[in-house]
């Protein structure tokens, strides 16, 4: 869910008028996990990608964030289905842009984000989803290790995992913020971007902020019911297809 930190870690913080579901440190990685990432296909790749507002001094300096949420975008630039699986394959890195916010800020951020398990500090990871029925109900299929993103605020570090993801045809990409991360705009044109949130389409509003809840146990099924409009999350993923066999 989308945020607005305050200018101190003492004052009350200002949420947006929407839900939001929702790279920098030098990564260590092998020689083989950079040259396959370089030779996968890009999700959720655009030709115009905004950047994240926060800070944004057009709102006085407000830092605006999300968390606590399992989401993907459905929309993002005009295009659908960014990522969608087109076929069988791995998914074998992620990534995220991400912005800097003040130490007051952060703390203002993790004060409402704050998670029991994971604490206060920004941190993500991805999760295949399957969907399940007609309705915006999603299975967690698999799920990516959460990685810390303190060391990488303000850059667009690239995950690599030790275990590739395997994706059937069909399933999604998503992101999952089981505190908070800047990785969201609402700056982008709301006929050609939204995205959706592990959240139903009745409990999208400003009342149900703290209350939401990212999803994090593989087998369930949840409610992808809200739908949000004119905002993007900056996340991609790297996936490789599986290899046909020959003859």
């Amino acid at each position: 869910m989308p945020a607005t930190a305050p200018k101190t870690n003492r004052r009350r913080l200002l949420v947006l008028a929407s839900l939001a579901a929702l790279l920098g440190a030098t990564l260590a990685y092998s020689v083989g996990d950079a040259t396959a990432a370089r030779t996968a296909d890009l999700f959720g790749k655009t030709k115009s990608v905004p950047k994240p507002l926060c800070p944004n001094k057009k709102d006085q300096g407000r830092c605006k964030g999300t968390g606590s949420v399992t989401g993907f975008g459905v929309k993002f630039d005009g295009k659908r289905g960014l990522y969608k699986a087109p076929s069988d394959g791995h998914i074998v890195a992620w990534s995220v842009e991400l912005s800097k916010p003040t130490k007051s800020q952060r703390e203002g951020f993790g004060d409402l984000f704050r998670d029991p398990k994971f604490g206060t500090a920004p941190q993500a990871g991805i999760s295949i989803l399957k969907k399940k029925g007609r309705k915006s109900r999603y299975k967690l299929a698999k799920k990516s290790p959460i990685m810390p993103l303190d060391d990488s605020l303000g850059r667009k570090p690239i995950f690599t995992l030790d275990k590739p993801l395997r994706i059937q045809k069909g399933r999604i990409v998503a992101l999952t913020m089981p505190t908070w991360a800047p990785l969201y705009t609402d700056r982008v044109n709301s006929k050609k971007n939204f995205w959706k949130a592990s959240r139903k389409s009745a409990e999208c509003g400003l009342d149900f902020v703290t209350e939401a809840k990212p999803h994090l146990r593989t087998g369930t099924t949840r409610d992808y019911g809200c739908k949000l409009t004119g905002e993007r999350v900056l996340y991609w993923a790297f996936f490789v297809p599986k290899k046909e066999k020959k003859g």
